[in-house]
């Protein structure tokens, strides 16, 4: 309930500033992303591993009309010992600068698919790249742009990402003498919140 409602009253905020330097007909290009490390631990031997990764996101705003662009936006995240995925996303974007200062807020939303499931949230959910764009992504962020310049922007977006995906489940039964396998389909969402760092270049 507190995701939505903080979602309206950003959107509420950001109709209320100035959509200066970001007009219609401009082209906005960003870089944004984020690495560190996850840390899964196995009771009783008390066993730990560390696996790092690296989730970037590259993005193309072309503005509509002054503050509302929409933003193409392509995504990979690296995992130790996992092959890339990749995923493509179509946002909708809405940016609005604050009267008389170097900061703008935003909020975007969007839709797309993936080759596997590409959230940071890795350890129950093995990265495997197998090929298959068949993975739903849902993606909502909202956030603040420090204007460096009149053309160059820092980022920072806090973001809420679901994933859609189906997984094949194994049974396995003894009949008396040998075992038999089941194979079950099962639906999964992988849902994760985040902050992206990075910056933009206004053209």
């Amino acid at each position: 309930m507190k995701r939505p409602i903080l979602l309206i009253l950003t959107f509420i905020t950001c109709t209320l500033i100035s959509s200066a330097q970001f007009d219609k007909g401009k082209v906005e290009i960003s870089l944004i992303g984020n690495a560190g490390y996850q840390k899964a631990s196995t009771s009783p031997s008390s066993s730990s591993e560390a696996t790092g990764y690296v989730f970037l996101n590259s993005c193309v705003g072309y503005y509509l009309s002054d503050g509302i662009s929409i933003e193409p936006q392509f995504g990979m995240i690296a995992v130790e010992k996992f092959r890339p995925a990749q995923s493509v996303l179509f946002n909708l974007s809405y940016t609005g600068r604050l009267q008389n200062s170097k900061i703008a807020l935003f909020i975007r939303g969007g839709y797309g698919i993936a080759n596997s499931p590409s959230s940071p949230i890795i350890m129950f959910t093995p990265i495997d790249s197998h090929g298959k764009w068949d993975v739903t992504v849902l993606n909502f962020g909202s956030g603040i742009k420090f204007l460096v310049t009149d053309d160059i922007a820092l980022r920072c977006e806090a973001y809420y990402r679901s994933e859609s995906y189906k997984q094949d489940t194994f049974n396995y039964f003894y009949t008396g003498t040998t075992y038999t396998t089941q194979t079950i389909t099962v639906d999964r969402t992988l849902s994760s919140y985040g902050l992206l760092f990075g910056f933009s270049v206004v053209l």
